[in-house]
Parts: C-alpha cells; structure tokens; sequence
C-alpha cells in the first residue's frame, strides 16, 4: 500500500503564516528596504536577520533548538 508524502514549500502563500508564528513566539517583526529587502525578529536581547521571513523563522527555530553556538 503506498503512503501519501506531505510537502511543505517555500512559496509566497507561507510568508503571512510565517510572521504570524514570529508574531506569537512575541517577536517583533520588521522590514527594511534601504538597500535591499531585509526582515527583522526582535525579542529582548535577540534580533534575527534575513532576506524572507520563511529565513527568519528558520533561524529563530534554530536558535530555540540549538542556542547562541
């Protein structure tokens, strides 16, 4: 019997989720343009910096799983 596969992409649909969880872990969320496209996550004494918020989600998980190192 075969088993049915869920995928998950990157795609503009999973930018509004994305900052919806930033939003609920009680970050912060921001945007600059100055040169380029640039989304900001701040919470306390964190601030979490990337091109997509599908980035900077990636990266506030992995500083929740694996810490400053």
């Amino acid at each position: 019997m075969a088993q049915d596969h869920t995928l998950l992409s990157a795609a503009g649909n999973t930018e509004v989720p994305a900052y919806l969880v930033l939003s609920q872990k009680g970050y912060v969320v921001s945007c600059s343009k100055q040169t380029s496209e640039s989304w900001y996550a701040q919470k306390d004494h964190l601030r979490f910096q990337a091109d997509s918020l599908m980035e900077v989600l990636g990266l506030v998980c992995m500083y929740e799983s694996r810490g400053i190192n």
